[in-house]
């Protein structure tokens, strides 16, 4: 199995990795493997994930809050992800 890297955001010493990922059922695996692949390349960087779902489902609202636990930042509503730009640039500064 082959991971790829989505994004990463780097200013002066700030680092963010971003995942993206479109889908019906959100998954676990997502969050682990943006954990692992940030783990595996860094510490200190912020871990990010863009994700285009339907976020009043139980589904995001339980993998959500995993994510929450592994110190991800989950982008899916709809205010977040019309300005995914500021949302990004808010979370360097973080």
């Amino acid at each position: 199995m082959t991971n790829e890297l989505d994004c990463v955001l780097t200013k002066g010493y700030r680092s963010i990795f971003v995942e993206c990922k479109s889908t019906k059922d959100p998954d676990e695996g997502f969050y682990l493997t943006l954990d692992s692949l940030a783990d595996h390349f860094g510490i200190g960087f912020k871990k990010v994930l863009v994700m285009v779902t339907d976020t009043s489902s139980r589904a995001f609202s339980k993998y959500d809050s995993r994510g929450k636990q592994m110190d991800i930042i989950t982008i899916s509503r709809k205010s977040e992800l019309k300005d995914v730009g500021k949302k990004l640039i808010e979370i360097m500064k973080m």
